[in-house]
Protein backbone atom coordinates (compact mmCIF):
# COMPACT_ATOMS: atom_id res chain seq x y z
CA UNK A 1 0.00 0.00 0.00
CA UNK A 2 1.39 3.67 -0.78
CA UNK A 3 1.31 5.78 1.82
CA UNK A 4 1.34 10.10 1.16
CA UNK A 5 4.42 11.99 1.74
CA UNK A 6 4.86 12.31 5.09
CA UNK A 7 2.13 9.14 6.82
CA UNK A 8 3.69 7.11 8.71
CA UNK A 9 4.09 3.75 8.40
CA UNK A 10 1.27 1.37 10.17
CA UNK A 11 1.89 -0.95 13.25
CA UNK A 12 3.41 -4.38 11.72
CA UNK A 13 3.14 -5.97 15.55
CA UNK A 14 -0.64 -5.35 15.88
CA UNK A 15 -2.33 -8.32 14.01
CA UNK A 16 -5.62 -6.87 13.69
CA UNK A 17 -4.16 -3.96 11.83
CA UNK A 18 -1.89 -6.00 10.03
CA UNK A 19 -4.78 -8.72 9.01
CA UNK A 20 -6.87 -5.42 7.60
CA UNK A 21 -4.11 -4.07 6.19
CA UNK A 22 -2.50 -7.20 4.34
CA UNK A 23 -6.22 -7.96 2.92
CA UNK A 24 -7.03 -4.98 1.01
CA UNK A 25 -5.61 -3.73 -1.83
CA UNK A 26 -3.09 -1.22 -3.59
CA UNK A 27 -5.13 2.43 -3.58
CA UNK A 28 -4.05 2.38 -7.26
CA UNK A 29 -5.74 -1.42 -7.56
CA UNK A 30 -2.73 -3.16 -6.85
CA UNK A 31 -2.81 -6.53 -6.48
CA UNK A 32 -3.45 -7.97 -2.89
CA UNK A 33 -0.68 -8.42 -0.50
CA UNK A 34 0.33 -11.65 0.54
CA UNK A 35 -2.31 -13.53 3.39
CA UNK A 36 -2.88 -11.73 6.32
CA UNK A 37 -1.41 -12.86 9.32
CA UNK A 38 -3.84 -15.63 11.93
CA UNK A 39 -5.64 -14.00 14.73
CA UNK A 40 -5.04 -15.13 18.26
CA UNK A 41 -7.81 -13.72 20.36
CA UNK A 42 -8.70 -14.15 24.15
CA UNK A 43 -11.60 -12.54 26.28
CA UNK A 44 -10.49 -10.02 28.90
CA UNK A 45 -10.72 -10.76 32.31
CA UNK A 46 -11.79 -8.16 33.74
CA UNK A 47 -15.53 -9.15 34.06
CA UNK A 48 -14.40 -11.75 36.88
CA UNK A 49 -14.59 -8.67 38.94
CA UNK A 50 -18.16 -9.27 39.11
CA UNK A 51 -18.96 -12.49 38.22
CA UNK A 52 -17.18 -14.55 40.84
CA UNK A 53 -18.66 -12.05 43.87
CA UNK A 54 -22.07 -12.52 42.03
CA UNK A 55 -21.86 -16.23 42.03
CA UNK A 56 -20.68 -16.64 45.41
CA UNK A 57 -23.48 -14.16 46.55
CA UNK A 58 -26.11 -16.02 44.32
CA UNK A 59 -25.26 -19.48 45.62
CA UNK A 60 -25.13 -18.31 49.52
CA UNK A 61 -28.91 -17.01 48.94
CA UNK A 62 -29.81 -20.15 47.43
CA UNK A 63 -28.41 -21.82 50.21
CA UNK A 64 -30.40 -20.41 52.40
CA UNK A 65 -33.51 -20.73 50.51
CA UNK A 66 -33.25 -24.86 50.06
CA UNK A 67 -36.58 -26.72 52.02
CA UNK A 68 -39.45 -24.37 52.09
CA UNK A 69 -41.83 -24.61 49.26
CA UNK A 70 -43.04 -21.20 48.91
CA UNK A 71 -39.10 -20.81 48.13
CA UNK A 72 -39.10 -23.29 45.13
CA UNK A 73 -39.41 -21.09 42.62
CA UNK A 74 -36.41 -18.32 43.70
CA UNK A 75 -34.29 -21.26 44.73
CA UNK A 76 -34.60 -22.30 41.13
CA UNK A 77 -33.88 -19.17 39.23
CA UNK A 78 -30.93 -18.94 41.77
CA UNK A 79 -29.42 -22.12 41.24
CA UNK A 80 -29.78 -21.00 37.21
CA UNK A 81 -27.99 -18.09 37.46
CA UNK A 82 -25.00 -19.34 39.57
CA UNK A 83 -24.24 -21.82 37.04
CA UNK A 84 -24.70 -19.63 34.46
CA UNK A 85 -22.02 -16.97 36.20
CA UNK A 86 -19.97 -20.21 37.03
CA UNK A 87 -20.07 -21.18 33.40
CA UNK A 88 -19.19 -17.62 32.45
CA UNK A 89 -16.15 -17.44 34.94
CA UNK A 90 -14.79 -20.80 33.54
CA UNK A 91 -15.13 -19.53 29.64
CA UNK A 92 -13.29 -16.22 30.23
CA UNK A 93 -10.68 -18.15 31.84
CA UNK A 94 -9.88 -21.17 29.92
CA UNK A 95 -11.43 -20.00 26.84
CA UNK A 96 -9.71 -18.71 23.39
CA UNK A 97 -10.37 -18.14 19.63
CA UNK A 98 -7.97 -18.55 16.88
CA UNK A 99 -8.42 -17.88 13.29
CA UNK A 100 -6.54 -18.24 10.03
CA UNK A 101 -7.33 -18.72 6.34
CA UNK A 102 -8.43 -22.40 6.96
CA UNK A 103 -10.81 -21.88 9.49
CA UNK A 104 -12.30 -20.92 13.15
CA UNK A 105 -10.58 -23.03 16.18
CA UNK A 106 -12.89 -22.25 19.47
CA UNK A 107 -12.43 -23.16 22.72
CA UNK A 108 -15.05 -22.96 25.44
CA UNK A 109 -13.74 -24.70 28.77
CA UNK A 110 -12.74 -28.24 27.69
CA UNK A 111 -13.37 -28.97 24.53
CA UNK A 112 -12.62 -27.23 21.28
CA UNK A 113 -14.23 -26.75 17.87
CA UNK A 114 -12.80 -26.28 14.72
CA UNK A 115 -15.15 -24.62 11.75
CA UNK A 116 -13.57 -24.47 8.48
CA UNK A 117 -14.65 -21.61 6.59
CA UNK A 118 -16.10 -23.57 3.86
CA UNK A 119 -18.51 -24.52 6.00
CA UNK A 120 -19.31 -21.18 7.57
CA UNK A 121 -22.44 -19.13 5.68
CA UNK A 122 -22.08 -15.59 7.44
CA UNK A 123 -20.53 -13.71 11.19
CA UNK A 124 -22.75 -12.20 12.91
CA UNK A 125 -22.73 -9.35 15.85
CA UNK A 126 -25.22 -9.89 18.83
CA UNK A 127 -26.39 -7.33 21.44
CA UNK A 128 -26.50 -8.54 25.12
CA UNK A 129 -27.42 -7.09 27.57
CA UNK A 130 -24.30 -5.55 28.62
CA UNK A 131 -22.08 -5.85 25.75
CA UNK A 132 -21.86 -7.64 22.23
CA UNK A 133 -20.61 -11.18 21.35
CA UNK A 134 -19.70 -12.61 17.79
CA UNK A 135 -21.94 -15.59 16.64
CA UNK A 136 -20.60 -18.36 13.41
CA UNK A 137 -23.61 -19.51 11.59
CA UNK A 138 -22.52 -22.33 9.90
CA UNK A 139 -23.96 -24.96 7.24
CA UNK A 140 -26.40 -27.85 8.28
CA UNK A 141 -25.28 -27.10 11.73
CA UNK A 142 -26.02 -25.02 14.76
CA UNK A 143 -24.14 -21.92 15.09
CA UNK A 144 -21.47 -21.44 17.55
CA UNK A 145 -20.45 -18.23 20.04
CA UNK A 146 -17.04 -17.44 19.87
CA UNK A 147 -15.19 -16.78 23.16
CA UNK A 148 -13.33 -13.55 21.80
CA UNK A 149 -13.68 -10.91 20.43
CA UNK A 150 -16.70 -9.95 22.73
CA UNK A 151 -17.10 -6.60 25.24
CA UNK A 152 -19.78 -6.81 27.91
CA UNK A 153 -19.48 -5.36 31.59
CA UNK A 154 -16.38 -4.07 32.81
CA UNK A 155 -14.91 -5.13 29.20
CA UNK A 156 -15.22 -2.55 26.94
CA UNK A 157 -12.97 -3.10 23.85
CA UNK A 158 -12.84 0.23 21.50
CA UNK A 159 -11.68 -2.03 18.42
CA UNK A 160 -14.18 -4.37 18.65
CA UNK A 161 -15.18 -3.61 15.43
CA UNK A 162 -12.57 -3.78 14.07
CA UNK A 163 -11.17 -6.72 15.01
CA UNK A 164 -14.07 -8.80 13.97
CA UNK A 165 -13.94 -7.18 10.34
CA UNK A 166 -10.37 -8.74 10.40
CA UNK A 167 -11.93 -11.73 11.41
CA UNK A 168 -14.30 -12.24 8.67
CA UNK A 169 -11.47 -11.11 6.40
CA UNK A 170 -9.15 -14.07 6.33
CA UNK A 171 -11.81 -16.13 4.94
CA UNK A 172 -10.82 -17.08 1.30
CA UNK A 173 -14.55 -15.93 -0.10
CA UNK A 174 -15.70 -12.49 0.59
CA UNK A 175 -17.46 -12.48 4.14
CA UNK A 176 -19.84 -10.37 5.19
CA UNK A 177 -20.42 -9.20 9.09
CA UNK A 178 -24.30 -8.71 10.16
CA UNK A 179 -24.65 -6.30 13.08
CA UNK A 180 -28.15 -6.37 14.53
CA UNK A 181 -28.93 -3.25 16.30
CA UNK A 182 -28.19 -2.83 19.76
CA UNK A 183 -30.88 -0.73 22.02
CA UNK A 184 -34.18 -2.25 21.07
CA UNK A 185 -32.84 -5.83 22.20
CA UNK A 186 -31.42 -4.39 25.44
CA UNK A 187 -34.39 -2.68 25.86
CA UNK A 188 -36.27 -5.61 26.11
CA UNK A 189 -33.77 -7.85 27.92
CA UNK A 190 -33.28 -4.59 30.78
CA UNK A 191 -37.51 -5.01 31.07
CA UNK A 192 -37.22 -8.91 31.03
CA UNK A 193 -34.81 -8.80 34.24
CA UNK A 194 -36.22 -6.08 35.96
CA UNK A 195 -39.62 -8.06 35.62
CA UNK A 196 -37.56 -11.31 36.50
CA UNK A 197 -36.01 -9.75 39.53
CA UNK A 198 -39.36 -8.44 40.49
CA UNK A 199 -40.86 -11.22 40.50
CA UNK A 200 -38.35 -13.30 42.24
CA UNK A 201 -37.91 -10.76 45.11
CA UNK A 202 -42.01 -10.69 45.88
CA UNK A 203 -41.98 -14.67 45.86
CA UNK A 204 -38.77 -14.65 47.92
CA UNK A 205 -40.21 -11.91 50.41
CA UNK A 206 -37.32 -12.09 52.07
CA UNK A 207 -38.60 -9.22 54.85
CA UNK A 208 -40.72 -11.94 56.40
CA UNK A 209 -37.27 -14.19 57.38
CA UNK A 210 -35.70 -13.90 60.59
CA UNK A 211 -32.34 -12.38 59.49
CA UNK A 212 -34.13 -8.92 58.22
CA UNK A 213 -33.12 -6.16 59.84
CA UNK A 214 -35.94 -5.24 62.68
CA UNK A 215 -37.80 -8.24 63.16
CA UNK A 216 -35.75 -9.84 65.99
CA UNK A 217 -37.13 -12.86 65.87
CA UNK A 218 -36.38 -16.23 68.26
CA UNK A 219 -34.47 -18.84 66.45
CA UNK A 220 -34.40 -21.15 68.86
CA UNK A 221 -36.97 -22.03 71.79
CA UNK A 222 -35.42 -23.07 76.05
CA UNK A 223 -36.67 -26.20 77.11
CA UNK A 224 -39.95 -25.80 79.58
CA UNK A 225 -38.40 -28.14 81.88
CA UNK A 226 -35.30 -26.20 82.13
CA UNK A 227 -36.95 -22.97 82.83
CA UNK A 228 -39.26 -24.60 85.32
CA UNK A 229 -36.57 -27.04 86.79
CA UNK A 230 -37.78 -29.43 89.74
CA UNK A 231 -36.22 -26.58 92.71
CA UNK A 232 -38.98 -24.35 91.26
CA UNK A 233 -41.08 -26.64 90.54
CA UNK A 234 -41.08 -27.69 94.45
CA UNK A 235 -41.71 -24.25 95.45
CA UNK A 236 -44.52 -23.95 93.04
CA UNK A 237 -46.46 -27.30 93.37
CA UNK A 238 -44.49 -29.16 96.44
CA UNK A 239 -45.79 -32.15 96.31
CA UNK A 240 -45.03 -33.21 92.36
CA UNK A 241 -43.83 -36.46 91.87
CA UNK A 242 -41.49 -35.20 88.79
CA UNK A 243 -41.51 -33.41 85.61
CA UNK A 244 -43.63 -34.51 82.40
CA UNK A 245 -41.51 -33.74 79.16
CA UNK A 246 -42.81 -32.97 75.76
CA UNK A 247 -40.00 -31.23 73.67
CA UNK A 248 -40.24 -31.16 69.98
CA UNK A 249 -37.78 -29.56 67.63
CA UNK A 250 -39.56 -29.56 64.15
CA UNK A 251 -38.65 -27.47 61.45
CA UNK A 252 -41.45 -25.11 60.98
CA UNK A 253 -43.22 -24.66 64.61
CA UNK A 254 -41.02 -26.25 67.43
CA UNK A 255 -42.54 -26.52 70.80
CA UNK A 256 -41.98 -27.52 74.49
CA UNK A 257 -44.34 -28.73 77.06
CA UNK A 258 -43.96 -29.27 80.55
CA UNK A 259 -45.90 -30.75 83.56
CA UNK A 260 -45.24 -30.85 87.54
CA UNK A 261 -48.50 -32.50 89.04
CA UNK A 262 -50.01 -33.05 92.29
CA UNK A 263 -53.43 -34.05 93.10
CA UNK A 264 -53.42 -32.39 96.56
CA UNK A 265 -51.64 -29.08 95.85
CA UNK A 266 -52.32 -28.36 92.20
CA UNK A 267 -51.18 -28.38 88.55
CA UNK A 268 -48.12 -26.31 86.71
CA UNK A 269 -47.98 -26.59 82.96
CA UNK A 270 -45.88 -24.99 80.72
CA UNK A 271 -46.31 -24.51 76.90
CA UNK A 272 -43.70 -23.02 75.02
CA UNK A 273 -43.55 -22.86 70.93
CA UNK A 274 -41.68 -20.54 68.42
CA UNK A 275 -43.16 -19.59 64.87
CA UNK A 276 -41.40 -19.75 61.92
CA UNK A 277 -42.25 -18.41 58.76
CA UNK A 278 -44.80 -20.68 56.62
CA UNK A 279 -44.89 -19.50 52.90
CA UNK A 280 -45.87 -15.97 52.58
CA UNK A 281 -46.66 -15.13 56.16
CA UNK A 282 -44.19 -14.24 58.65
CA UNK A 283 -43.14 -16.03 61.99
CA UNK A 284 -44.57 -12.74 64.03
CA UNK A 285 -47.38 -12.73 62.15
CA UNK A 286 -48.04 -16.56 62.50
CA UNK A 287 -47.37 -15.54 66.39
CA UNK A 288 -50.20 -12.99 66.02
CA UNK A 289 -52.76 -15.37 65.02
CA UNK A 290 -51.83 -18.26 67.34
CA UNK A 291 -51.94 -15.94 70.06
CA UNK A 292 -55.21 -14.65 69.32
CA UNK A 293 -56.28 -18.08 68.65
CA UNK A 294 -55.40 -19.22 72.08
CA UNK A 295 -56.79 -16.06 74.11
CA UNK A 296 -60.45 -17.10 72.15
CA UNK A 297 -59.86 -20.73 73.60
CA UNK A 298 -59.02 -19.23 77.16
CA UNK A 299 -61.54 -16.46 77.20
CA UNK A 300 -64.25 -19.75 75.92
CA UNK A 301 -62.88 -21.74 78.91
CA UNK A 302 -62.84 -18.62 81.59
CA UNK A 303 -66.92 -17.90 80.56
CA UNK A 304 -67.62 -21.84 80.88
CA UNK A 305 -66.11 -22.00 84.56
CA UNK A 306 -67.76 -18.53 85.37
CA UNK A 307 -71.20 -19.74 84.63
CA UNK A 308 -70.96 -23.49 85.48
CA UNK A 309 -72.36 -22.58 89.27
CA UNK A 310 -69.59 -24.43 91.09
CA UNK A 311 -68.58 -21.61 93.38
CA UNK A 312 -65.69 -19.87 90.80
CA UNK A 313 -65.19 -16.41 90.65
CA UNK A 314 -63.20 -15.45 87.42
CA UNK A 315 -61.57 -11.79 86.21
CA UNK A 316 -59.82 -11.64 83.11
CA UNK A 317 -57.87 -9.15 81.33
CA UNK A 318 -54.89 -7.94 79.41
CA UNK A 319 -51.66 -7.67 80.81
CA UNK A 320 -49.45 -4.89 79.96
CA UNK A 321 -45.81 -4.63 80.31
CA UNK A 322 -45.54 -8.69 79.89
CA UNK A 323 -44.33 -9.73 76.49
CA UNK A 324 -45.87 -7.84 73.15
CA UNK A 325 -49.22 -9.49 74.31
CA UNK A 326 -50.55 -10.96 77.09
CA UNK A 327 -53.74 -11.87 78.32
CA UNK A 328 -54.79 -13.69 81.82
CA UNK A 329 -57.09 -14.90 83.62
CA UNK A 330 -58.09 -15.77 87.30
CA UNK A 331 -60.47 -18.07 88.70
CA UNK A 332 -60.93 -18.52 92.70
CA UNK A 333 -63.19 -20.99 94.25
CA UNK A 334 -65.30 -18.88 97.05
CA UNK A 335 -64.80 -20.23 100.55
CA UNK A 336 -61.44 -22.72 99.51
CA UNK A 337 -57.96 -20.91 98.86
CA UNK A 338 -57.68 -22.13 95.61
CA UNK A 339 -56.87 -20.36 92.42
CA UNK A 340 -56.33 -21.01 89.17
CA UNK A 341 -54.00 -18.63 86.85
CA UNK A 342 -54.12 -18.91 82.99
CA UNK A 343 -51.47 -17.07 81.38
CA UNK A 344 -51.39 -16.61 77.25
CA UNK A 345 -48.25 -14.03 76.26
CA UNK A 346 -46.75 -13.68 72.79
CA UNK A 347 -43.48 -11.85 72.74
CA UNK A 348 -42.12 -11.54 68.41
CA UNK A 349 -42.61 -14.96 67.13
CA UNK A 350 -42.99 -16.91 70.52
CA UNK A 351 -46.19 -18.14 72.27
CA UNK A 352 -45.96 -18.76 76.15
CA UNK A 353 -49.01 -20.85 77.41
CA UNK A 354 -48.92 -21.10 81.31
CA UNK A 355 -51.88 -23.25 83.64
CA UNK A 356 -51.24 -22.92 87.57
CA UNK A 357 -53.90 -24.12 89.96
CA UNK A 358 -52.48 -24.00 93.58
CA UNK A 359 -53.83 -23.94 96.85
CA UNK A 360 -52.48 -19.91 97.66
CA UNK A 361 -53.73 -16.54 98.00
CA UNK A 362 -54.88 -15.54 94.63
CA UNK A 363 -51.99 -12.42 94.45
CA UNK A 364 -49.58 -15.07 94.76
CA UNK A 365 -50.51 -17.33 92.28
CA UNK A 366 -50.64 -14.88 89.74
CA UNK A 367 -47.28 -13.16 90.53
CA UNK A 368 -45.47 -16.62 90.45
CA UNK A 369 -47.06 -17.21 86.95
CA UNK A 370 -45.85 -13.89 85.61
CA UNK A 371 -42.63 -14.37 87.44
CA UNK A 372 -42.44 -17.80 85.21
CA UNK A 373 -43.37 -16.07 81.97
CA UNK A 374 -41.06 -13.20 81.93
CA UNK A 375 -38.33 -15.95 82.89
CA UNK A 376 -39.13 -18.01 79.97
CA UNK A 377 -38.83 -14.54 77.61
CA UNK A 378 -35.40 -13.87 79.39
CA UNK A 379 -34.04 -16.82 78.18
CA UNK A 380 -35.13 -16.52 75.23
CA UNK A 381 -32.59 -15.28 72.27
CA UNK A 382 -33.91 -12.65 69.88
CA UNK A 383 -31.94 -11.56 67.24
Amino acid sequence: MTLPPGQPSPDRTDPVASTIEDTAGDIDGAAPSPPARPLSLRPSRRPLLWTVPLAAVTAGVAARAIGPFHMAVIFSVLVMITVWLITLSLKLLRGWTEVDTDGIRNRLIRGTTEIAWRDVTGVAVTPTLFGRIVIVHRRKTKPVQLTAPRVGLLARDPRFDATVDALAALAPQRMSVRRSPAPPLRIAYAALLLILGTGATLVWSPWLDAWWPGREEAVSLPRACAVADPALASRLVPGHKGPSVNHNDGRLAPSSDCMYSDRKDGDLKIRVALERRNGFTGATEGARDGYADSRRSAITQARRWAGDGTGWSVTTGDVSGLGDQAWRSVAARRGEEVTDVRLVVRHRNVLLDIEYTARRPKEQAVADAERLARTVLGRTEFR
